[in-house]
């Protein structure tokens, strides 16, 4: 019988979202050793009390070193500290697991991108929402035509806090959202206009509001506030067929279909005749069932650490790679223009 292949693999950073890539990859059969580096003893040892297996260290240079270590998983604060951490692994031979953002530049993101190729690594960015099976699921039913043509969608991402002195809410919030539309619609916006407010640190946006136009008339509006009393995670998707509302903060019912739209017809097309005081377009508004799906729960961050540790194994591409982390890069650097210049920005080639 021939023997599973396994990864030996370095999470970077044990603070706010660390653990839970420590839970996460324990939990893959195909990672053979999991070791553990922060600045912060304390964090160490913390961990330590999650998984007594793990092998920690406040070295990074330790694990660069290290031959039998095949990935790195960069999960650190301040975001600017992504780049360099995710550079000099790649140097090493290590494959690369960053959180999102990839990276405080659209220019440190095409670094890495050539980079990695240059040393045939892979380089992956955590867009945890793209391993999520809600998403899946309406990802599925949009490419099988059953929403129809998209018409608008709305997104919502409100809490109150947590707030950051480093970047702001933009920054913080906007990545979920924009790697789900890139995962759904599979084409970037051509325009991008924010606007937003500074209320707590007036130096840092906690509140904005951004408009994203694509092609065939299709708007998506996004609100992230740090400001919010109510936790929300909503998304709500509006096609010509059927309407669809992702709640991320329901327990079980995350999807709800709505069999629910308009139909546009001619006073000539029904052979009516047209009078002053009648519309010329006749509006038939279609209310049906609704729908909500059974779907088995799987942490997505589960599915997101598999399939980085298949990736790797079988030298696979993954599904949000460096070129993924980029476009969402270059789309919130856009929003933070916009909200600078108060005005539309173009998404063309920078």
């Amino acid at each position: 019988m021939a023997q599973m292949k396994q990864a030996s693999i370095a999470i970077i950073g044990v603070g706010y979202w660390g653990p839970n890539l420590v839970r996460n990859f324990s939990k893959v059969k195909k990672v053979k050793q999991i070791h553990v580096c922060d600045l912060k003893q304390e964090r160490l040892d913390y961990i330590k009390t999650v998984n007594s297996n793990l092998i920690t260290t406040t070295k990074y240079d330790e694990i660069l070193n290290n031959p039998e270590i095949n990935a790195v998983i960069i999960a650190t604060q301040p975001l600017a500290t992504h780049y360099m951490l995710a550079k000099k692994a790649i140097e090493h031979g290590k494959n690369v697991f960053v959180e999102k953002p990839m990276t405080s530049s659209a220019k440190e993101s095409r670094e890495l991108i050539e980079l990695a190729k240059k040393n045939n690594v892979i380089l992956h960015v955590d867009h945890t929402f793209i391993y999520s099976k809600p998403i899946m699921m309406i990802k599925e039913m949009i490419d099988s035509g059953e929403i129809g043509e998209i018409y608008s969608i709305e997104m919502l991402r409100l809490n109150l806090g947590i707030f950051q002195n480093d970047f702001n809410v933009v920054w913080d919030l906007c990545p979920h959202d924009l790697s789900i539309l890139d995962y759904l619609l599979g084409e970037s916006p051509e325009t991008v206009y924010a606007s937003g407010g500074c209320h707590i640190n007036l130096r840092v946006e906690d509140n904005a509001h951004v408009i994203l136009r694509y092609k065939k008339n299709l708007t998506v509006h996004m609100h992230v506030s740090w400001l919010d009393p109510q936790k929300v995670r909503k998304i709500t998707i509006v096609g010509s067929k059927k309407m669809v509302v992702f709640d991320d903060v329901e327990p079980v019912e995350k999807i709800k279909i709505y069999d629910k739209g308009i139909s546009v017809e001619t006073a000539k097309e029904f052979k009516q005749k047209y009078y002053e005081s009648f519309a010329e377009y006749i509006y038939y508004y279609r209310h049906g069932d609704i729908k909500i799906p059974k779907i088995d729960f799987v942490e997505p961050l589960e599915n997101e650490a598999n399939h980085f540790i298949d990736c790797i194994l079988e030298s696979k591409k993954t599904k949000t790679d460096g070129n993924a982390g980029l476009k969402v890069v270059q789309i919130i650097e856009a929003a933070n223009k916009s909200l600078k210049e108060r005005k539309e920005i173009s998404l063309g080639d920078d």
